[in-house]
């Protein structure tokens, strides 16, 4: 094996191999050996994750560029590091030799080390399959244990906006019996929102579900909108800002002067995403602490009855319906 791949392989591993090669004892099947700091060792004598990677990188130091490569559970036998290494080496390959991968995997390490667009779920409905691009790691590890189902789902873009619509949801006293009998789950970008809930919508789930996109995403159908025509944290922060501040230095438990300036200078960021994080960093509190803190005092301050009943009545149509 090469010096480059032999690095890359140690790499992945967390092991330090000085030399890979392969010998054909008696005219069988190639046997990999490894040279460590005390010695050779044989595949006959490595782990099996050790053994696997092994094999596959004796295949990919050969393989032809343009080529199509397909591996079937690119994570057996790989501790959680390994198999975040080894996506970060194929993905550095693809560019290389410009070649295409295809692979299954159970694994939530690959899942979050792919890029979106590179993440398909084969989802199967009531009648047929459906191909859904560009999901979230979290939605497709949900669709693979075995709890119990709630009665509806709903089917968020990310962790922002299933934080927000909870405590939208509790924000009243019917709001506690509502949360315990759907399940709110961030699937990804607008995009797969909009197409779960068209899936919804024509009855070709599993389960009862359907979507709520942000406020700055055009409708869809099976789609209703967050409150605001923008992204969570713009109508959350802006919101906020315009009832100045309301109770937040006792939530938060810093002084006005310094927490206000921390909130409008986070604002100053272009990308909004980063907004919590900002926040999070100046006070010492994680970013979902901050947004959590921030949604619910929202709820408290900015919350519209009408923006609530539209959110509400949707899933209560929903839960009546017979058979769900």
């Amino acid at each position: 094996m090469s010096d480059d791949f032999t690095k890359r392989l140690s790499h992945i591993l967390s092991r330090n191999y000085s030399n890979a090669r392969f010998v054909q004892p008696d005219q069988k099947k190639e046997v990999g050996l490894l040279t460590r700091e005390f010695g050779e060792i044989s595949q006959f004598h490595q782990g099996a994750g050790e053994d696997a990677t092994l094999d596959l990188f004796r295949v990919l130091q050969g393989i032809p560029q343009y080529s199509l490569l397909m591996i079937d559970e690119v994570e057996a036998s790989l501790h959680p590091k390994a198999q975040r290494l080894l996506v970060r080496f194929l993905l550095w390959l693809c560019r290389q030799k410009k070649i295409q991968v295809i692979l299954s995997t159970h694994s939530p390490y690959i899942l979050e080390e792919l890029p979106k667009e590179a993440r398909i779920l084969l989802l199967s409905g009531k009648s047929e399959l459906n191909i859904l691009y560009g999901i979230s790691a979290e939605f497709a590890m949900s669709r693979l244990d075995d709890k119990v189902h709630p009665e509806l789902n709903i089917f968020v873009e990310d962790r922002e906006a299933e934080i927000w619509l909870r405590e939208i949801i509790a924000a009243k006293e019917d709001g506690a019996e509502i949360l315990q009998r759907i399940k709110i789950i961030a699937v990804g970008a607008s995009n797969v929102v909009k197409m779960l809930g068209k899936l919804a919508n024509g009855d070709k789930l599993p389960q009862k579900s359907f979507g709520i996109i942000d406020g700055d995403t055009e409708n869809s159908e099976g789609c209703i909108a967050l409150p605001g025509k923008e992204a969570p944290e713009i109508v959350v922060y802006n919101d906020l800002k315009n009832a100045n501040w309301q109770n937040l230095c006792e939530r938060f438990g810093i002084g006005a002067g310094s927490l206000f300036n921390y909130l409008e200078e986070a604002m100053l960021e272009p990308e909004h995403h980063k907004w919590n994080e900002k926040v999070g960093d100046k006070i010492l509190k994680s970013a979902t602490s901050v947004w959590e803190i921030l949604a619910n005092q929202w709820c408290k301050a900015c919350l519209k009855q009408h923006d609530r009943n539209l959110i509400i009545n949707s899933i209560n149509d929903l839960l009546s319906q017979n058979g769900y």
